[in-house]
């Protein structure tokens, strides 16, 4: 961790993404030059390349914590094992479907297990 870094509470506090909280906050105190360089220095898209199972990624667009910016569209494309659903609304891990708040994520992940099953 970085000696003493100088923190600013009120950008800290006024982040409303995880880029600009990890920009005001993480960037500093973990000694990285910009959230971008500690997004992929954490990320597992360095192993995409090395996946041989069909594999299944679900992003919503308006996720707070995996911000669209960091979908790694190219590696997923590049790979004929990986599939890239995103869909428009769903947060971070909070699919759900019609005004009961029906569960939709099982029903998608229950198709793509039967599609590997056929396939």
């Amino acid at each position: 961790m970085a000696a003493q870094p100088d923190l600013d509470a009120e950008k800290i506090v006024k982040a409303r993404t995880m880029n600009e909280f990890n920009q005001a906050y993480a960037v500093k105190v973990f000694g990285y030059d910009s959230a971008e360089q500690l997004n992929i220095s954490g990320s597992s898209v360095h192993y995409l390349k090395d996946i041989k199972v069909p594999t299944l990624f679900i992003n919503a667009l308006n996720d707070p914590i995996c911000d669209k910016s960091t979908i790694p569209y190219e590696e997923i494309a590049n790979n004929p094992y990986l599939l890239l659903a995103c869909t428009k609304y769903g947060g971070h891990l909070a699919y759900f479907e019609g005004l009961g708040l029906k569960p939709w994520l099982p029903k998608q992940l229950a198709q793509f297990a039967q599609a590997m099953i056929e396939w």
